[in-house]
């Protein structure tokens, strides 16, 4: 890769944007040591749950 410039894809639908977001993820998440990736998987499982609540309430009537 060094030498060149890389392009920037710049994708307008929703899905292909989805897909590189996902795909640039995994290639930050590879570069963590283990201690962070713990770290960074506990933290969006505990996101994940309090979403999961929030969708929970919402959709519930519990308002």
């Amino acid at each position: 890769m060094n030498g060149y410039i890389k392009p920037e894809f710049v994708p307008e639908d929703k899905y292909q944007k989805a897909r590189k977001d996902l795909m640039q993820a995994f290639d930050s998440f590879s570069k963590l040591n283990p201690q962070e990736k713990q770290a960074l998987l506990n933290e969006m499982f505990q996101y994940a749950a309090f979403q999961s609540f929030l969708d929970q309430y919402n959709n519930n009537g519990m308002r």
